[in-house]
């Protein structure tokens, strides 16, 4: 994870990318979202963090939830408005979620996909739990869980005390095909890539051009979308 003073300027790395952003970031399985709306009654207000242009919100819109969506991004977040017109009941909020100022215990759910390692811990997971409201026995750690799944320092023993019942309830393979072009652009919208110096980025788009032509046919590769839940734990009085 990139250091809290870092992110805040590399994480602008994709709103200088939107329109690849937008064409090259596949959407998440319908089966992951689904489970994850799993006793979300249709109506209810929920909070999205990093919402870029939109891949997620669609989804949830389309479940008929009403949607907060942060997002720093200026390139970005007028990509998500233009997509989701229509869509359904959204706030589209253009800022961090460090910044944003959001009620407390009003959302019956937040949703963070491939976003949440860009958030100060320190403010994210406490702005998380404030948002939500309702808890169960305590399980395990949900900072924990998501450090493990990114391999992002995002991990906070007091999460422990904001959240309960962390359960990973769905892991969805997906097997993908790119040309050169494509598998370039669509890493120019991942983490990662804010990280490597110029030429690293022009060896690693050469070398996928290269590999490209030796194939002969698309480049192939699989992914694995996850899914991992969490309630909020109810405030001690």
């Amino acid at each position: 994870m990139p250091s809290q003073a870092d992110a805040r300027t590399r994480g602008l790395v994709f709103d200088e990318v939107a329109a690849d952003y937008d064409r090259h970031r596949p959407t998440y399985p319908d089966a992951l979202v689904d489970q994850a709306c799993e006793g979300i009654a249709p109506g209810s207000p929920v909070l999205e963090i990093g919402c870029g242009t939109g891949q997620l919100t669609r989804s949830l819109l389309a479940r008929g939830l009403r949607v907060t969506a942060v997002e720093p991004g200026q390139q970005l977040i007028a990509r998500a408005r233009d997509r989701l017109n229509g869509a359904g009941d959204v706030e589209l909020v253009n800022a961090r979620l460090e910044d944003a100022s959001l009620p407390r215990a009003r959302y019956a759910a937040v949703f963070s996909a491939s976003a949440i390692h860009w958030i100060d811990p320190d403010v994210g997971w406490r702005t998380a739990a404030d948002a939500l409201a309702g808890a169960r026995a305590r399980r395990e750690n949900i900072s924990e869980v998501w450090a493990w799944l990114g391999s992002h320092d995002i991990a906070r023993g007091y999460a422990a005390d904001l959240f309960d019942d962390v359960q990973i309830v769905i892991a969805a393979p997906m097997k993908l095909e790119h040309t050169a072009d494509e598998l370039n652009a669509l890493l120019g919208t991942m983490s990662f890539w804010a990280r490597l110096s110029p030429r690293q980025r022009d060896a690693l788009l050469a070398e996928n051009q290269a590999l490209h032509q030796r194939l002969g046919r698309p480049i192939r590769s699989s992914a694995v979308a996850c899914l991992a839940v969490a309630r909020r734990r109810p405030r001690s009085t």
